[in-house]
This record gives C-alpha cells, structure tokens and sequence, in this order.
C-alpha cells in the first residue's frame, strides 16, 4: 500500500491510495472514499514493470533551487530496484 500525491493533466494535485495483492491493484479515491469503479486491475495493465506483491515503494518529489519539479517514483522487491516512473 502506497499514498501518492500527483498532477493531473490540469494542473491539480490529485492523492490516492493504491492497494497492491498478488498480480492485482486497486485505486482508492480519498476525495470520494471509494475505490475506483472497475478495480481490481491487473498489476501490467498501468504500472509496466512492478513486480507482483512488490516489497517496497518510495515517492520523490522535490522542487530544486532551481524551481524544478523532480517527480519520481520506485518500486521494491527483494534488493534491487525494479520500476522506474
């Protein structure tokens, strides 16, 4: 289980949930208290490349001195780093 907060394409933060079992997901919506309609999905439908039931997940996301966003997000299994988005 992961938070991540994101833009979407207009500009808004966005913050959800997601639920990781097995091969499967799931999103839930915080701003309506519901997973989303449709979920469970499978894993590779949206996340290409995270493992099945990954161990860990880490989120960055930092404004540099530069006012750069860096957004980045890692998922975990086991000792190496699998994804990368």
């Amino acid at each position: 289980m992961f938070d991540w907060v994101r833009r979407n394409d207009r500009g808004k933060y966005i913050f959800n949930t997601y639920f990781f079992r097995q091969d499967n997901y799931w999103m839930y919506e915080n701003h309506a208290n519901r997973t989303r309609y449709g979920d469970p999905l499978p894993i590779t439908s949206e996340w290409r490349g995270v493992p099945n039931e990954p161990d860990g997940y880490a989120h960055v996301l930092v404004l540099t001195t530069e006012n750069e966003i860096v957004d980045d997000a890692y998922f975990f299994k086991g000792k190496s780093k699998d994804f990368d988005i």
